[in-house]
């Protein structure tokens, strides 16, 4: 997940806290509650999980797999505001038709950008975090990723498009079933795609050196690496060939070629064919604001 740095030239400062209307609070609850019907054999209106109740951390079918929700609320407002993460789930569609609801103070937190990323995980979380799901997809070396590896999705986001980008995240590792965390590391990399890219952070990834394009089948990207530890490079899907103006994937239905992606990286010197991508979570960094998200259509082609 990309933290921009405090001392960065594109941190926003913070203004004064604006508290949401409560009328304006409500009415964001009841339209996503409208959007959150699930058809049957769902429960009515779908499982829903939040902060409030399951904890910033907490999750929706992440012991089963091989998608899972995930609240990942890791940054929160420290000087007492009000925050919420939502999210309701069909058990009978799922992941379709989840909806992501949120809502956090007006102004960018000024230590890492990013309140929370909710998201919908496919496999295992950030190389190695808890839980494991009981079925997950197999591990995938990156020297042999199948030429048809890539994600395809719907959504429909209703919020301010410059309050949070849409991230897409893996995290390579050194074997094929890496341990908890807590045990021992094996990541050597965080790999994300921006499909949506606000002011705030467009300006930190352009400021940073070094960067690479990439351009196939009508396909382009700009590649940074920010200096992070594991280091975190960022795929920016650009308008033209060498192009710095990103292009908004929040809107239709996208494929993105992450077999050509990451294989252009492998090449690159970037990846390490001999690593292994074992899961990849889908999600929105949520910089400031009220939102929410109804994924149409989340379709991993894995193997």
């Amino acid at each position: 997940m990309l933290e921009i740095p405090s001392h960065s030239p594109a941190r926003v400062c913070s203004k004064p806290l604006i508290r949401h209307a409560n009328l304006s609070f409500l009415l964001m609850l009841i339209i996503a509650s409208a959007r959150a019907q699930c058809p049957p054999p769902s429960p009515p209106g779908g499982v829903t999980i939040d902060n409030a109740h399951n904890g910033n951390f907490g999750y929706y079918n992440g012991n089963v797999g091989p998608y899972w929700s995930y609240l990942n609320v890791w940054d929160p407002p420290t000087n007492g505001s009000s925050y919420s993460t939502t999210i309701t789930n069909c058990p009978s569609t799922y992941p379709n038709g989840t909806v992501i609801s949120w809502s956090f103070p007006d102004y960018l937190n000024g230590t890492s950008n990013v309140y929370a990323y909710p998201d919908i995980v496919y496999g295992i979380l950030g190389g190695g975090y808890p839980p494991t799901p009981a079925n997950i997809p197999t591990p995938i070396q990156l020297g042999s990723l199948p030429n048809d590896f890539s994600l395809t999705y719907n959504i429909t986001l209703n919020a301010n498009r410059d309050n949070q980008d849409v991230l897409i995240d893996t995290w390579p590792t050194t074997v094929p079933n890496p341990p908890n965390l807590s045990t021992n590391d094996t990541r050597t990399n965080e790999i994300g795609f921006m499909a949506y890219v606000p002011s705030y952070t467009l300006g930190y990834l352009l400021s940073l050196p070094n960067h690479i394009d990439y351009s196939a089948d009508g396909f382009n990207a700009y590649i940074v690496t920010a200096p992070y530890k594991p280091p975190f490079t960022v795929m920016m899907p650009v308008t033209t060939p060498g192009g710095t103006t990103p292009v908004d994937m929040t809107s239709g239905t996208y494929t993105i070629p992450f077999g050509a992606l990451l294989s252009f990286l492998t090449t690159q010197g970037i990846l390490n064919p001999n690593n292994y991508i074992t899961g990849y979570q889908f999600g929105f960094e949520i910089g400031r604001g009220t939102g929410s998200v109804t994924i149409n259509q989340l379709q991993w082609h894995w193997n």
